[in-house]
């Protein structure tokens, strides 16, 4: 969690803000997938970063092997709706988050996603 975002896009303080933020409510949506975010005050860029965990991990009693780290503040505005909408799209989808398990690369994942 501490190398998962460049500094120039977080704070020193975002990884403890994600942890704290997870002890409030737990971020595990289903299907292997969690969407941990830290606080806004501690993003200075916003920015996503996704990880394929080799292994299945216990994230709050659940499997996780999918992670979506989500480093957000105000300058996205009520795009973040969007993307959470997106991202919710994709969990509920156990076809794809099957696929997206089989993914090895960025450049993969992104194709995949459509995203450019």
């Amino acid at each position: 969690l501490h190398d998962a975002l460049p500094i120039w896009y977080v704070t020193k303080q975002f990884a403890k803000s994600a942890i704290s933020r997870e002890e409030l409510s737990c971020t595990y949506l289903s299907s292997w997938v969690a969407i941990p975010h830290g606080y806004i005050q501690e993003v200075k860029e916003p920015a996503i970063t996704f990880a394929k965990l080799k292994e299945p991990i216990n994230w709050g009693g659940n499997k996780v092997q999918l992670v979506f780290l989500c480093a957000l503040n105000s300058k996205v505005g009520k795009d973040a709706e969007t993307l959470f909408t997106e991202l919710y799209e994709i969990v509920k989808n156990k076809d794809l988050v099957k696929e997206l398990k089989q993914i090895d690369s960025k450049d993969d994942l992104y194709n995949y996603l459509g995203w450019e």
